[in-house]
């Protein structure tokens, strides 16, 4: 990154900062040259049009905009400018440049919990970026892609040139430099703990930072499982996390450490959802191995990812999972609520994941029928509908998932 107008400082010890502000015009050259770039753990850009053009009005005005904050890093051996916060301001004045805006049905995300009736629109600068050849290009394109629509906000060529946003360049000494890990872990919490104190992120977004703090952990914590709906995938749409914490929690206590005495209820989280999502946290803490307080107490309650793989392949079973998601054909259940979801998966992800058994499909027919029966059964129940979260009724769910996969495991 260009260190014109910046002044350097040091923040704290082993970590250089720089300071600076750039043109809206060379901000968008950045973006475009992809000399920044967002991270995988940055959210989706979320903000409206009414946002994009209070953004404008407040640059054309000359009022404050909070800084850029870019970091320094190495990912697979190059050298990266990552964006840590303002990708929404970013994002804001390059739509603004192009005068396009994403349309939110055409860029859904199905990633997400479906208790939140919020659905973020599933889409980056990158959808942008990636083909980038030239200016006027990518205006004729955007223009004629029926994804986005018209935003008729005007930035002008001397205003492009002469307003400016602020940015942080932040350069991180470790012991290490060429250690991409430790410069993930150090990004990613300083990404999280700008956002707890800002604007408010979804759980999902705000919790997708920890799992790099170990990045070989990433296909553990959010493994891209999908559907195949006619000739495209769709991502299944849960909070993969809910899952796999409880179940870990229950075969580390009840099977590893053999505590029959240990029930699926002991194990599920309780509270309102701070306190449910703080439980999901602390399971990705024990999980990525770094330090915490309480890291001795977690790791009790978790164990670690090699007490379920001794050889940490645990994507041969990730992908057996997929499997039986096409072989089963989840596309076609109605997998649109928490309780159909918590029916079809709880048991899957259990046996296969963690008791490493296999399906007999020769008995699918009969599998599918029953999952399907159990999930309309519990739909009905007024008290399942309304108290989702409530431990009992989550308990139920998860003990008839696997209940019922039991019966159809390979001998």
């Amino acid at each position: 990154m260009d260190t014109q107008m910046a002044k350097k400082n040091k923040m704290t010890i082993n970590n250089k900062v720089y300071y600076g502000e750039y043109s809206l015009d060379y901000w968008i050259k950045l973006i475009l040259k992809k000399d920044i770039v967002l991270p995988d753990y940055q959210r989706y850009f979320v903000w409206e049009e009414d946002q994009i053009a209070t953004l404008v009005t407040t640059l054309k005005r000359g009022f404050f905009i909070p800084p850029i904050i870019i970091g320094a890093c190495t990912v697979d051996g190059e050298e990266k400018n990552i964006i840590i916060d303002g990708q929404q301001r970013l994002t804001s004045v390059l739509l603004s440049y192009f005068k396009v805006y994403p349309k939110p049905d055409s860029f859904k995300e199905d990633n997400v919990d479906l208790a939140d009736a919020s659905l973020p629109k599933r889409w980056t600068f990158r959808e942008i970026t990636e083909n980038f050849t030239s200016v006027e290009e990518t205006k004729t394109l955007l223009s004629k892609d029926v994804r986005y629509k018209k935003l008729d906000i005007e930035l002008s060529t001397e205003e492009l040139k002469h307003t400016y946003i602020g940015f942080s360049y932040i350069v991180p000494e470790i012991p290490d430099n060429k250690d991409s890990q430790a410069q993930q872990n150090y990004f990613s919490t300083i990404f999280r703990s700008i956002n707890q104190q800002g604007t408010v992120l979804k759980d999902i977004e705000s919790r997708k930072a920890l799992y790099f703090l170990n990045a070989d952990m990433v296909k553990w914590f959010d493994p891209e499982l999908t559907m195949s709906v006619g000739k495209t995938k769709k991502k299944i749409p849960f909070d993969y996390i809910k899952y796999i914490s409880i179940l870990t929690e229950y075969y580390k206590r009840h099977v590893i450490d053999n505590d029959r005495s240990v029930s699926l209820e002991d194990c599920i989280p309780s509270g309102d959802s701070k306190t449910i999502e703080k439980y999901y946290e602390k399971y990705i803490y024990t999980f990525t191995g770094v330090d915490f307080e309480g890291k001795v107490d977690a790791q009790k309650q978790f164990g670690n990812l090699t007490d379920i793989y001794t050889d940490s392949k645990f994507q041969l079973y990730i992908q057996r999972v997929q499997k039986y998601i096409e072989e089963l054909k989840f596309c076609d259940a109605n997998l649109t609520t928490v309780i159909a979801l918590d029916v079809y998966f709880y048991g899957l992800l259990y046996y296969v994941l963690f008791k490493k058994r296999e399906l007999n499909l020769s008995k699918k027919d009969s599998l599918i029928n029953s999952l399907a029966r159990e999930s309309k059964t519990f739909a009905n129940q007024p008290e399942h509908v309304k108290s989702q979260k409530s431990k009992t009724y989550w308990r139920e769910r998860i003990e008839k998932s696997i209940n019922i996969y039991m019966h159809y495991l390979k001998k």
